[in-house]
């Protein structure tokens, strides 16, 4: 009962830009391709057109009040789908069917889900039709407690490269503080030393050059006399030591 309830809600999806019609009127549209789309335009059957702005296809509505999508040419095919889709507006300009350019339909996330859920109810309802319940259950808990554990080896790892990310970064962090600390200490201390240089006097050469001065003045002057008394006799033995050698 679930099951029907199910595909009967999911009905209403599969053809969301489509009107619903009884199952004999369903029956009876024909299919069209784009030459029996021409040639109906052109017999003034067609009451109005809806062109996709990809140019894949169009949905059509005739005289007779009934809907149905014609496909024109594949959509990943961009330039052939622009040349159909001129084909097809001259005409409808020539014959004064009235069209306009509709956004392409966009696929329901709801119908994927619906159409898994139900597929998965099918199984496990055939599943217990065979008597294999009890196993299915137990296969399920043993999968699951692989799982859990998997999972839990996966976050022990993730937890402990992260806390190694962040020692590092943290390490890294630190010395390119002390770097940058260092030399702009350094930095600053040359420049203090500079400025110190800059702000200081410069060195007096007033005494240095008055001291040079003096001593070329003392080197420049002239001889002092001085008296020496020499012993005749002292001086006689002096010579005659000196010439007995």
């Amino acid at each position: 009962m679930i099951l029907l309830v199910l595909l009967t809600a999911l009905t209403p999806y599969a053809a969301a830009f489509h009107p619903y019609y009884a199952p004999p009127v369903a029956a009876s549209i024909q299919r069209w391709d784009l030459p029996t789309l021409r040639k109906q335009i052109h017999d003034h059957h067609i009451a109005r057109v809806a062109i996709y702005q990809d140019g894949s296809s169009v949905e059509v509505l005739d005289v007779n009040g009934l809907q149905r999508k014609v496909e024109l040419f594949p959509a990943s095919d961009e330039q052939g789908a622009s040349a159909v889709a001129s084909l097809l507006v001259r005409d409808l300009r020539q014959e004064g069917v009235d069209f306009f350019v509709a956004q392409p339909p966009q696929p329901s996330t709801l119908v994927p889900f619906a159409r898994a859920f139900v597929l998965t109810l099918i199984v496990i309802a055939l599943i217990d039709v065979c008597g294999f319940m009890p196993e299915f259950i137990w296969g399920c808990i043993i999968v699951g407690s692989a799982w859990l554990g998997a999972a839990r080896s996966l976050d022990e790892y993730l937890c402990e490269t992260a806390s190694d990310l962040r020692q590092a970064a943290a390490a890294g962090q630190a010395r390119h503080d002390a770097s940058v600390g260092a030399l702009l200490g350094r930095r600053r201390r040359r420049d203090e030393a500079e400025e110190a240089a800059s702000s200081a006097p410069p060195p007096s050469r007033a005494p240095l050059l008055y001291r040079l001065e003096g001593v070329e003045r003392e080197r420049r002057s002239d001889p002092i006399p001085v008296r020496v008394e020499v012993d005749p006799e002292a001086w006689a033995e002096e010579e005659e030591e000196h010439f007995d050698i």
